[in-house]
C-alpha cells in the first residue's frame, strides 16, 4: 500500500477515471479543431466526415476547464476541514512536478525547431513569409520571449 505525503493511502484517493477520459476527449477535440483549421483543402477523409461538428471547439475548451477544475477541487471537497490536504505549498509542489517537466520539454523542442527553421532561412535562402500555408506561425523569437516562458510569465506580456 502506497502512503502519500498527506498520510492517506493511494486507495483512499478518489479517482474518477471517466472524467479523465472526458477531459482527454475534449482536449483531443480541441487539437483536431486546430489541425483542421490549418489544413484547408488537405483534410483527410475521416476528418471530412466530422467536419461540420468541428465548429464547437470553444465548447470543448470550456468542458475541459470545468472538468479540470472539478477534478482539482475534489480533495478539498472531500477533506474534513475544507482545506487542501497537505496545504497549499504541498499542492503547488505536486502540480509543479507534474506540469513543469513536459512544459520545459515542449519549450526546448519549440526553440530547437525555431533554430532549425532559422538555419534554413539563413543558409538555404528559404522564404518563410512567401509560403502562405504557414499562416500566423513564425520561427522568430527574442531573448525576452524565452525568458518570459522560462519564468512562466509569458501571458503577462503583450504579444
Amino acid at each position: 500500500m502506497q502512503v502519500l505525503k498527506s498520510g492517506k493511502s493511494a486507495e483512499q484517493r478518489l479517482r474518477l477515471h471517466f472524467l479523465d477520459g472526458l477531459r482527454g476527449l475534449a482536449s483531443l477535440y480541441v487539437v483536431i479543431v486546430h489541425i483542421n483549421r490549418y489544413m484547408g483543402e488537405q483534410v483527410p477523409v475521416f476528418l471530412q466526415f466530422i467536419g461540420k461538428t468541428l465548429r464547437y471547439g470553444n465548447f470543448a475548451v470550456a468542458i475541459f476547464i470545468v472538468l479540470s477544475g472539478y477534478v482539482l477541487m475534489l480533495p478539498v471537497a472531500r477533506s474534513q476541514n475544507g482545506y487542501l490536504p497537505g496545504g497549499l505549498w504541498d499542492y503547488i509542489q505536486r502540480r509543479a512536478r507534474r506540469i513543469l517537466p513536459p512544459y520545459y520539454a515542449a519549450l526546448f523542442f519549440s526553440l530547437l525547431t525555431a533554430v532549425i527553421i532559422l538555419g534554413f532561412i539563413h543558409f538555404f535562402n528559404f522564404k518563410w513569409h512567401e509560403s502562405p500555408e504557414y499562416g500566423e506561425f513564425h520561427p522568430f523569437f527574442s531573448p525576452i520571449d524565452v525568458i518570459t516562458h522560462l519564468l512562466l510569465v509569458h501571458n503577462l506580456t503583450e504579444s
